[in-house]
Order: structure tokens, then C-alpha cells, then sequence
């Protein structure tokens, strides 16, 4: 009951506050839905109910890590469409922008600017494929908290970067392979 009571009140302060809400706050209204429905494994005498429980959870946990997904995905997508994002500018005059960017990196060499444009485009259209294999799990997230750390700290949009970080959780805690081969 108090995570829906804290879902319903951070939606209602986004509401009031949306001219200055980022895309990490849509997110977070979105995990917090679904962490209305995720449930820590609590004994029930009825097993129709504990059933009920555990069906809940893994559709609520399933729901996490395809909302992420398909957060890369639509960015992608978006991204594709865009003629600064094919010929490698976008990152480059992003950071001209004082307000999205950290003073060290308006020095970058033009170059690293570009690869970082493709690298970031590359990573958002392969993440909704390779995190769901567990041979490149770590290497996916492993980049993403890099990149999300950047945008955090670098771009100033900390409360995306630092959700999206901590939406990696779910991937590696939550692995299915390995409770299939621990049961």
C-alpha cells in the first residue's frame, strides 16, 4: 500500500511541477508503477494467493526490463531520424551548449566527439538485443553505466543518469538462467 501511495504522490508532484520534469522523471513514474506490484517473497497460508504473488512480480519485473528496453529503443529510433546524429555532430554541439555540458568537454577533440555520437547511437539500438543474453549482460551494462555517469555529472541531467543506472539492477539480480540452474 505505500508504494502505491508513493507512486500516486510523485505522479501528482510531476503533474505540478511539469515544466521542469525530464525524461527520468517519466521513467521513475514508470518504475514506481511497477514496484507497486513487485513483491518480496512472503509466506501465505493460501498457495492461490502466493501464487497470485509470484505471477505479479515476474509480470511487474518482465514490465521493468522491457520499459527499458524500449527506453533505447524509441531513443534510437528518434535518433535515427535526425541528420546530426548520421554525420556524427549531435554530441559535438551538444556540448557547445553551456547548460548540457561540463566545461572539460567543450574541449574534446572533434573526433572523440564523433565516435562518441556513433557509440552512443550503436549502444542504444544493440542494448534491447544483447542484454538479454548473459554473454554480453556485463559488457552492456558496464558501458551504459559509463555513458550514464557522463550524462549525469557531465550534461547536469542527474536524475536520468542516475535511474537508468540503477535500473540496471533488475538485470542482474533478477537472472534467469541463474535460478533456472540453482532450482
Amino acid at each position: 500500500m505505500l508504494k502505491a501511495i508513493l507512486w500516486f504522490t510523485v505522479i501528482n508532484l510531476n503533474n505540478y511541477l511539469y515544466p521542469v520534469i525530464t525524461s527520468g522523471d517519466y521513467l521513475l513514474n514508470q518504475m514506481l508503477l511497477f514496484n507497486v506490484f513487485l513483491n518480496p517473497k512472503i509466506p501465505s497460508l493460501n498457495n492461490t494467493v502466493a501464487d497470485f504473488k509470484t505471477v505479479t512480480h515476474n509480470v511487474a519485473l518482465l514490465g521493468v526490463k522491457i520499459q527499458i528496453c524500449l527506453a533505447y529503443l524509441v531513443a534510437a529510433i528518434f535518433k535515427l531520424q535526425d541528420a546530426d546524429w548520421f554525420d556524427g555532430q549531435a554530441i559535438q554541439q551538444i556540448i557547445q551548449i553551456p547548460v548540457f555540458s561540463h566545461v572539460a568537454f567543450q574541449a574534446m577533440p572533434a573526433c572523440i566527439l564523433i565516435a562518441s555520437t556513433w557509440i552512443v547511437l550503436l549502444y542504444q539500438l544493440l542494448f534491447p538485443v544483447l542484454v538479454w543474453y548473459r554473454k554480453f549482460k556485463i559488457y552492456i551494462l558496464s558501458i551504459g553505466i559509463i555513458q550514464h555517469i557522463i550524462i549525469a555529472f557531465g550534461m547536469g541531467l542527474f536524475s536520468f543518469g542516475i535511474l537508468m543506472m540503477l535500473s540496471y539492477i533488475v538485470f542482474l539480480r533478477y537472472d534467469y538462467q541463474s535460478n533456472l540452474t540453482n532450482n
